[in-house]
């Protein structure tokens, strides 16, 4: 028992870093940061193919992956967000064909968008042979066991009406304010939940968002960071880890 005790008593104290807390990153402003991207793993997705590189355990097909810590949530179960801000590009891509590959984020240019030709498929291509592609970013806090985390859902293609469904349900929020009048409140008063499902037309099958409406946000700490980061990314300072990443998870049809 003596030895017992000698040994805790030899025990090292640890480090009180709540006396450090912020410190060591001190010129590291919001732009330095990457965003990470939330999206849904499909079937070719490289998180679920054991022989890459960029596998990752026990993912699967329809499954949330959030691209910066790996970490993985069942599509069924889904995830829980608060919309803090919405954004609409015109993104040009190398074609996959030659390669693929994020060539520019063009903004909002309906005069670029005029310049381009339809192919077989439907999608706008540009004078020098890219894919001009209507991508809308719905920037979010994602929430997890560990507290709320930054991210950004891309979606374009088929899930652009997934998109457009999400902003209608945004839109169609009431409170009351203490005169008692009926206001539209900002995006990020209420939560979301996000789940995943098979979809398919005649050229395949993938999984895709289903968007559903949650609960109020209550958590005046949680409230704050999503004003916070809905400011960060209306005064463009942040961006995004890997602008590719965005499309891995795209549907090809």
């Amino acid at each position: 028992m003596a030895d017992v005790v000698k040994a805790e008593q030899n025990l090292p104290v640890p480090l009180d870093y709540s006396q450090y807390a912020g410190q060591g990153t001190e010129q590291a402003t919001a732009g330095d940061y990457a965003l990470p991207f939330l999206m849904i793993l499909q079937k070719l997705s490289p998180q679920v193919d054991e022989t890459t590189i960029a596998y990752v355990k026990n993912a699967k097909a329809g499954m949330v992956f959030e691209s910066a810590t790996g970490q993985i949530w069942d599509g069924k179960e889904g995830v829980r967000l608060i919309p803090c801000y919405f954004r609409k590009d015109m993104v040009e891509w190398a074609p996959r064909e030659a390669g693929g590959g994020f060539v520019k984020a063009h903004g909002w240019n309906e005069e670029l968008m005029g310049q381009c030709t339809r192919d077989e498929r439907g999608r706008m291509i540009l004078p020098n042979g890219n894919l001009l592609v209507d991508t809308k970013y719905h920037y979010c806090l994602l929430l997890t066991e560990q507290g709320p985390m930054q991210v950004v859902l891309s979606m374009t293609s088929t899930q652009l009406k997934k998109s457009r469904k999400w902003l209608s349900m945004i839109n169609m929020r009431r409170m009351t304010d203490k005169q008692g009048k009926s206001f539209i409140p900002p995006s990020f008063a209420y939560t979301y939940k996000l789940t995943t499902g098979q979809e398919s037309n005649e050229k395949g099958t993938w999984f895709g968002w289903q968007v559903e409406m949650s609960e109020a946000v209550v958590n005046p700490d949680v409230a704050r960071q999503a004003v916070q980061f809905m400011r960060l990314v209306k005064e463009g300072n942040v961006k995004v880890a890997d602008p590719d990443a965005g499309m891995k998870d795209d549907i090809p049809f």
